[in-house]
């Protein structure tokens, strides 16, 4: 009975462990990556966080390529799975990208969800119609008011 109850007690702690470690993971965005035929997306991703990023110790766990628009001169865009850790690391030093003669056009963002886009367009629609778009910023699918800098770029 005891091994019975270990063996479980194992299992269930293997679940829970896998579970942690697939919760914790956050999508990133990544547009204006070149594309080419039978692209491995995820190596792409791993060499533009080592070339251009200078982080060698990120590992990307998944990347798809989502295709271009219609019509779109500009490449599709890759949605990228990395730890929350990871991340962090990455929007650290996206701003590097902009020096990189060859990534200074590449550009990451976090990942927000056509639910959430929806969202905050329909937020954004309703600031305009009261008039007030130009005292309220929209951050986080909040609306916050806007603060005013004084002349010595204090906030008052």
């Amino acid at each position: 009975v005891n091994n019975n109850l270990q063996s479980q007690i194992d299992t269930i702690s293997n679940e829970v462990n896998s579970l942690k470690s697939s919760i914790s993971l956050c999508k990133i965005v990544i547009k204006n990556i070149s594309e080419s035929d039978n692209e491995n997306c995820v190596a792409k991703v791993n060499e533009l966080v080592k070339a251009g990023l200078k982080l060698d110790d990120i590992k990307t766990v998944t990347a798809k390529r989502i295709p271009k628009r219609q019509g779109s001169k500009y490449p599709g865009i890759i949605v990228a799975e990395v730890s929350e850790a990871d991340r962090l690391e990455i929007f650290k030093r996206k701003s590097s990208l902009k020096q990189s003669p060859t990534y200074s056009n590449i550009y990451i963002n976090d990942f927000i969800s056509n639910e959430s886009q929806k969202m905050n367009t329909n937020l954004q629609t309703v600031l305009r119609a009261v008039g007030k778009q130009n005292d309220f910023n929209l951050v986080n699918g909040r609306i916050l008011p806007k603060t005013v800098r004084q002349s010595d770029g204090t906030r008052p």
